[in-house]
């Protein structure tokens, strides 16, 4: 009997044991990371507001986790771990680096505490709410309805890297307006999105199958002009929006976090951060002619400086203002706590004025040319809320994020209404352009989106206004090689690395056979 009873407590040990290392999965990684940037942080928060902080990173490691444990054949892109990551970064991070011990509102006004801890209840208030919304599943009719499709062809790939590689060449500002104001967002579209697209296909392609050298080097060409243009531009995000695009396709191919790319991600950002002011006012309106390699040369170089004069600087406090002046760069925290203390005591409740844009978002400019801007919503709340003064419009454009504009809109409501509502449009994007049986094509348009998806600093015009122009315009630009095609219903069981082929496979792109299994 009592062999009996051991035995039979065996499976009960078990079991315990392996919910504990389940949990664990869980829960681990937040706390550490918690508790070493709260050690090293250059401020401080209260203890609610680093459990608010620790429950933001908890909510998108604990869905990337999950996210881990489906078969690969069911994995659909995280895009909710990867939105939910950019809260953190936005609304959790800011809490352990900010330079005074008191809050201020653009280092004048003070914050109260009290704002800080609603900014963050809202904070994750939104991101239930997103949650809610991507889960419903009004889309799921989607996922094996017909899409466009690049065909079987041996063209197929040249064509695409031939579109690639048009982008830095329409890149040059003077293309802009070529065709006059109009025209000015179709053009933008072409050198920027299309390009982009292309390479998530041809960088997919590569990760899955052996390509021939002609399409490694354009990869190559690609990203060094790309960034390199950026650069001489005086944009971080071009370059940045390249990496990203890289690790997106990544998690996509590899099933797992792209550690180099996001450091490299944050490293291009905070290296190039401190001087990008300098830069612009040297650079932007200037009328001496400067060669683009010059230009890009001297950022680094005048970048590398100002590193090299703050890590020999004596000044203890100079690193870390040096990094807080980059790392700010991503925090939204301040700017909602300033919405949370005036609003609606000060300022009301704004209602559907903020949305406005969207109604005639996908109206193009060609044909009504006194559109109004999509940065109508965005000059609003500069002037209302005392960030920029009417006359200053012009030069500068400052948003406050999704999220906070829910609440100025129709309060708390708001937020949990709408944030719900943008979260079934993700769904229906991610069913259609990011799902594991999404077709070629789409699945190239949604990781080239994904920056803008995961973007959550834009308000609404801006988050979603120009998505469908996007896709049709980067459709349109492929169809010569385009083909419908019904998708293949997800199969649940497929290599844990990507497959590697050396006949020629079904999908001259990229799509993994199915349901064949090479053991």
């Amino acid at each position: 009997m009592q062999v009996q009873r051991t035995l039979a407590a065996e499976p009960t040990n078990g079991s315990f044991e392996r919910g504990v290392v389940q949990v664990s999965r869980y829960v681990t990684l937040p706390i550490i990371v918690t508790l070493i940037i709260c050690a090293t942080g250059t401020g401080r928060g209260t203890l609610l507001q680093i459990v608010l902080s620790y429950l933001l990173l908890q909510f998108g490691w604990g869905y990337w986790v999950h996210w881990k444990q489906k078969p690969d054949g069911d994995k659909d892109f995280p895009l909710f771990a990867a939105i939910a990551g950019v809260y953190w970064l936005a609304y959790g991070m800011p809490v352990f680096w900010n330079l005074q011990n008191a809050w201020t509102f653009r280092h004048t006004r003070p914050l109260t505490e009290a704002g800080v801890n609603r900014s963050l209840v809202l904070a994750l208030v939104a991101l239930a709410s997103l949650f809610v919304g991507m889960h419903l599943g009004i889309f799921r009719r989607l996922r094996h309805a017909a899409m466009p499709d690049l065909r079987d062809a041996r063209i197929s790939p040249k064509y695409v890297a031939v579109v690639m590689l048009l982008g830095p060449f329409l890149a040059n500002s003077s293309m802009t307006y070529i065709l006059g104001s109009g025209f000015r967002q179709l053009l933008m579209i072409l050198r920027g999105i299309v390009p982009l697209a292309a390479f998530a296909i041809l960088l997919r392609r590569r990760l899955m199958r052996p390509v021939p050298p002609f399409e490694r080097v354009a990869l190559i060409i690609f990203v060094a002009l790309t960034i390199g243009m950026g650069m001489a531009s005086g944009w971080i995000g071009t370059g940045a929006r390249v990496m990203i695009i890289a690790g997106s396709v990544l998690v996509d191919t590899r099933f797992k976090i792209p550690k180099g790319a996001l450091v490299l991600v944050f490293a291009f950002a905070i290296f190039l951060q401190p001087v990008k002011e300098q830069f612009r006012n040297r650079y932007w309106g200037a009328e001496e002619l400067t060669s683009q390699t010059h230009r890009a040369s001297d950022w680094f170089t005048t970048a590398l400086h100002r590193w090299e004069a703050t890590l020999s600087d004596s000044n203890p406090a100079a690193f870390s203002d040096t990094l807080y002046s980059s790392v700010a760069r991503f925090s939204l925290l301040q700017q909602t706590a300033n919405v949370m203390e005036v609003t609606p005591g000060i300022i009301p409740y704004q209602g559907s004025f903020m949305y406005k844009y969207m109604a005639v978002t996908v109206i193009p400019r060609a044909l009504w040319p006194d559109k109004p801007t999509v940065n109508e919503a965005n000059r609003f709340y500069q002037v209302t809320y005392g960030l920029t003064a009417e006359r200053d419009l012009d030069g500068v454009s400052i948003s406050v994020g999704v999220a906070a504009e829910s609440y100025i809109a129709y309060g708390w409501f708001g937020t949990v209404g709408i944030m719900m509502l943008i979260g079934v449009v993700l769904d229906g994007i991610a069913t259609v352009c990011l799902a594991r049986n999404s077709s070629v094509l789409m699945k190239g348009i949604g990781l080239t989106l994904l920056p803008s998806l995961v973007g959550i600093e834009a308000q609404m015009a801006q988050y979603l206004g120009g998505l469908l122009q996007q896709a049709f315009v980067t459709i349109a630009v492929m169809l010569p090689i385009v083909q419908v095609r019904r998708r293949a219903p997800s199969f649940s069981r497929v290599l844990r690395r990507p497959m590697r082929v050396s006949d020629t496979p079904r999908h001259v792109l990229g799509a993994v056979r199915a349901p064949q299994t090479i053991r």
